[in-house]
């Protein structure tokens, strides 16, 4: 299983493409995490607030979108 981290803006703000083609297309089983989401970035600034990294991902075939997850259920 392979994982991609990334700030939620940019992932899949600024590679949608390959994960469209690379990933969901061929239904590779791949582990998206997105972290700093929402508009709580602190001093990152609006570059870097994530309010659409939900539905660019929703579109794409063969993803599951689990809710938020906190801490204690990424260490499960």
């Amino acid at each position: 299983m392979a994982f991609m981290a990334s700030y939620a803006i940019f992932s899949p703000g600024r590679n949608w493409e390959q994960i469209r083609t690379a990933i969901a297309i061929n239904n590779f089983p791949v582990k998206i995490v997105g972290s700093h989401a929402g508009i709580i970035t602190g001093a990152d600034g609006v570059t870097h607030q994530a309010l659409e990294d939900i539905a660019i991902m929703r579109c794409l075939p063969n993803l599951a979108m689990p809710k938020k997850l906190g801490r204690p259920q990424l260490h499960q």
